[in-house]
């Protein structure tokens, strides 16, 4: 049986996958020190780093294409503690709605560009993760 997300191997595959301090400070640049969702300047200490493709619908197993893919800063978007709550995770903590590349329209600041370009790479890694994650996402 696969695991929970409530299990205790889960919780270590998340610490496994949990972003470098180098890749955050590398999105929190990228975002021109913005939140992600809403567009407020923040410190980079108030952000939280988030998993567009979250590691609990990618991959666990070290052999599969998306394994480091998890962890890269192309999958990092920092949020402040309120969007991340309420969008990433649809109020709920443990799971929720999960949103697509579009609801983080500030993942590259103010440049719409860099940004269209990153939801088109993100909806082609889209293609390599679990059903549970395409059936899940949400619009906001």
């Amino acid at each position: 049986m696969a695991p929970t997300f409530f299990s205790s191997k889960n919780k270590e595959q998340r610490g496994k996958f949990s972003f470098l301090e180098t890749v955050k400070a590398e999105a929190y640049e990228r975002q021109q020190h913005l939140c992600a969702i809403c567009g407020w300047s923040h410190a980079l200490k108030a952000l939280k780093a988030h998993h567009l493709i979250p590691v609990r619908h990618g991959c666990v197993n070290s052999e599969s294409p998306n394994y480091d893919f998890l962890k890269a800063l192309d999958n990092c978007v920092m949020v402040c503690p309120d969007c991340h709550l309420y969008v990433a995770h649809g109020g709920h903590t443990a799971f929720g709605p999960l949103a697509e590349p579009e609801t983080f329209e500030y993942s590259h600041g103010s440049n719409l560009y860099f940004h269209q370009l990153w939801v088109e790479l993100m909806k082609e890694r889209d293609r390599h993760t679990c059903l549970f994650w395409k059936i899940n996402r949400k619009k906001y």
